[in-house]
């Protein structure tokens, strides 16, 4: 089965088919024998040309040296024609309604049949306001005396001033009053320390004398003492 190219009203570059929006899916491919994503087939493509091959392009180098990548035909004709061939955007609801397709999880892709398709919702958070009425300028006193005539220029003057006068005048700016912070409370100097004579030191006790018993020292002693 043939893949179909997809014509949009404004063209898109061929960058934009490698792009994780692009819900375009091959019909077959003989490296995987299903229908895979054409944007992941372009990010393999990619890896191969780079050099970084591993597990999961194996299959497809193989293909690609045989000549039977589709792929590779697919981004040729995108690269000739200078933009996107192959791209299907992706929707905001990428899975059609359980009503519509009667299971979960059914992918809309460029296989599904327009029919089914439900149309987009509006952008959330967006209401239809009612147009505004427009307000007419405030006349100015200049105003007021042109459009008058001779007779009624002293009502053209009064009205002119009570129109001022109806007008009313802008609030003044409000400032934010900042809270007063507390002073903080003086720290008490610290009491002086209350230094206590101590009972008088008591006087070295002389030496003993040369050839002087203990005992003979402390009858001296004694003797001085009264």
């Amino acid at each position: 089965m043939k893949n179909n190219p997809i014509t949009h009203d404004t063209p898109f570059p061929p960058d934009a088919s490698a792009g994780a929006n692009n819900a375009y899916y091959l019909h077959h491919c003989a490296a995987i024998e299903r229908g895979p994503a054409y944007a992941a087939c372009l990010s393999r493509l990619h890896d191969i040309a780079g050099g970084r091959s591993n597990e999961r392009t194996s299959e497809c180098e193989k293909t690609l040296r045989e000549g039977r990548c589709v792929a590779a035909g697919m981004r040729e004709q995108e690269q000739l024609a200078g933009q996107a061939l192959y791209y299907f955007p992706r929707l905001n609801k990428p899975f059609l309604p359980v009503s519509v397709a009667g299971d979960f999880g059914v992918l809309i892709t460029n296989h599904t049949d327009p029919a089914l398709i439900p149309a987009q919702p509006k952008p959330f958070g967006v209401r239809a306001s009612a147009p505004s009425r427009p307000t007419a300028p405030a006349r100015t006193l200049d105003d007021h005396l042109t459009t008058a005539t001779t007779s009624g220029f002293a009502e053209a003057l009064s009205a002119a001033v009570a129109e001022a006068a109806d007008t009313p005048a802008p609030a003044p700016a409000q400032t934010q009053a900042w809270p007063m912070m507390p002073k903080p409370a003086p720290t008490p100097a610290p009491a002086p320390k209350v230094v206590t004579a101590g009972p008088p030191p008591k006087p070295a006790r002389p030496p003993m004398l040369p050839g002087e018993t203990p005992l003979q020292y402390a009858r001296r002693l004694a003797a001085q003492s009264t």
